[in-house]
């Protein structure tokens, strides 16, 4: 497979929420669990996105749908969002927009 990391990343969210996202910018690069595992994440960011049709993949997400950059922080206060690899990269994002 020949894709680089932005396609593959741009393929995997349309796989999983039916969305093709807009140009990818790179955020962040991660591995959130290093000395467990050599997971590598290099994450990205995509402010616009096309509705291509409902996704492929239906074992990824319980729920699809947009969620304000202003509800994050308390989505992230209450443990709504957990997961580390998505916490890397919303943190990056507010603190990026915090500075602006």
């Amino acid at each position: 497979n020949d894709d680089t990391p932005a396609d593959a990343a741009a393929r995997e969210v349309q796989e999983d929420t039916g969305w093709r996202p807009g140009p990818l910018n790179p955020l962040i690069y991660a591995e959130p669990a290093t000395g467990i595992t050599d997971s590598q994440h290099p994450l990205f960011r995509a402010d616009s996105a096309t509705y291509e049709g409902p996704p492929t993949e239906k074992n990824e997400s319980d729920r699809i749908e947009w969620i304000p950059l202003a509800t994050i922080r308390g989505m992230i206060d209450r443990r709504e969002i957990v997961s580390s690899g998505t916490l890397v990269g919303l943190l990056y994002v507010l603190m990026d927009e915090a500075t602006r």
